[in-house]
């Protein structure tokens, strides 16, 4: 963190922000699978990926690794691991952010399929006649 100090800091000690120097420091924590991670060790972090693309945008940034985050959660929804409310939430939110359309998610419809039939059973069924 020493090389971002001056991302905070004048030589007055006094805290500004330069967002040029943070969002440098964001895109440093962008690992080869195509997340981020603060640690910079790999695995990377769904939740500090969605917060590295949302910072980014917040401070009037692009993404420069937007194919490869889209690809990272991609390769996290193959694996199975979009298959709770926070995991979709995280990578439906990141794509938003990104621009991207979230229907290349394949599990997350068969996860709302579950909650929907858990909590609202006749809903379910609706749906499905509809469908049909």
């Amino acid at each position: 963190m020493i090389g971002y100090t001056t991302a905070f800091q004048n030589t007055n000690k006094k805290i500004v922000m330069n967002r040029r120097k943070i969002a440098e420091y964001i895109e440093d924590c962008h690992l080869s699978d195509g997340g981020y991670f603060f640690a910079k060790i790999e695995p990377s972090s769904g939740l500090e990926t969605y917060l590295a693309v949302k910072t980014l945008k917040l401070l009037g940034v692009k993404t420069k690794n937007t194919e490869s985050v889209a690809l990272f959660w991609k390769e996290e929804d193959n694996e199975g691991n979009l298959n709770n409310l926070f995991s979709i939430f995280l990578a439906t939110e990141t794509y938003k952010e990104l621009g991207l359309k979230i229907r290349v998610f394949k599990n997350i419809r068969n996860i709302w399929l579950i909650i929907i039939n858990t909590l609202f059973p006749e809903a379910l069924l609706f749906l499905l006649k509809i469908k049909n």
